[in-house]
C-alpha cells in the first residue's frame, strides 16, 4: 500500500465518524490526524488542546502554526494537573495520573462542544498523553492510527505524500522529565527549569537539558562547551535561583 493509498485509508475511517474532535498536541501524529479529519469533514471539526502546566511554550508554539494552515474550530482547555496532589509530589504514578487528567479533561470539553467522536494520535499500544483508553467521559473514543496499525514510519510517509512534511518533528519532552523523582512540582520551578533551557541553548545549540534536583541544576549538552560558556550559564542560571550547576556531555 502507498502512502498516499495509507492516507485515504485514514480519512475514509474518519469520514465515517460523525461530528469529529482532535485531541491536538501540534506533534507529529496528531498533526496527521488533523490534517485528515479536515480532510474528512472540511472545517466541520474541532481541534482540543490540552493546556496544562508541563506544557512548554515550544509546544504551544507547535499548536498555533498548525492552526493557522486550517483555520479549524480550536479550543485550549485547561487541565489543572498540579492541584492533584500525586502529580505535584512526582512519585511514581505521576505520568499515569496526568494522562488520566488530560484525557478526561479534553474527552469532557469535546463532549460539551456537541462532538460525537474524539479522536486521538496513539498508535500501536503506545500510551499518548490523550489517550482515550483512559478517559471515563461518556463520548466515542477512538484511535484511527492505532485501528489501522500504523507504525512511526507510516505517520512520516504520510505526511510528505500530502505536503505536510514540516510536521514530522522530535517530540517534545514533558517539562516534568526534568525533575528528580519525588521533587515537589510547582509553577515556580517548571518556569525556571524551560528558562533555563533557553538560556542553554544560547551556547549549546538545540540537543541540551536541564535536570532539576532541590534547585541544584545539572547540565546536558550535545557539544563540549568551552569554559567561559559555562561560566556565563552557571551564572545566569545562579542569578535566577539554582544553588549548584554541573555540565556532563552526553554520549552519541
Amino acid at each position: 500500500m502507498t502512502a498516499q493509498e495509507k492516507f485515504s485509508s485514514l480519512v475514509k475511517l474518519i469520514y465515517e465518524c460523525d461530528d469529529v474532535a482532535v485531541a491536538f498536541s501540534g506533534g507529529t501524529n496528531s498533526s496527521l490526524l488533523l490534517c485528515a479529519a479536515q480532510e474528512a469533514h472540511g472545517k466541520n471539526v474541532w481541534a482540543l488542546t490540552a493546556n496544562a502546566a508541563f506544557s512548554t511554550q515550544e509546544e504551544l508554539y507547535r499548536v498555533h502554526e498548525v492552526l493557522e494552515d486550517y483555520k479549524l474550530n480550536d479550543a485550549r482547555i485547561p487541565v489543572y494537573v498540579l492541584q492533584e496532589k500525586s502529580v505535584a509530589k512526582n512519585g511514581a504514578d505521576r505520568c499515569e495520573t496526568c494522562r488520566k487528567l488530560l484525557s478526561e479533561g479534553v474527552a469532557k470539553a469535546a463532549k460539551n462542544l456537541g462532538a460525537s467522536v474524539l479522536l486521538d494520535g496513539r498508535i500501536g499500544e503506545q500510551a499518548g498523553c490523550v489517550d482515550g483508553r483512559m478517559a471515563n467521559v461518556e463520548i466515542e473514543q477512538r484511535s484511527p492510527l492505532a485501528e489501522l496499525g500504523f507504525v512511526k514510519s507510516d505517520i512520516s510517509e504520510m505526511l510528505c505524500a500530502v505536503g505536510r512534511n514540516y510536521y514530522i518533528r522530535e517530540p517534545v519532552c514533558c517539562l516534568a522529565e526534568r525533575f528528580a523523582s519525588g521533587e515537589h512540582l510547582t509553577p515556580e520551578k517548571l518556569d525556571f527549569v524551560e528558562k533555563a533551557e533557553k538560556e542553554i541553548r544560547k551556547f549549546a545549540g538545540k540537543d541540551c537539558s536541564a535536570y532539576f534536583s532541590d534547585w541544584n541544576i545539572a547540565v546536558y549538552t550535545a557539544r563540549n562547551l568551552l569554559d567561559c560558556e559555562k561560566e556565563n550559564i552557571t551564572q545566569k542560571l545562579k542569578e535566577d535561583g539554582a544553588k549548584n550547576v554541573s555540565f556532563t556531555l552526553l554520549e552519541e
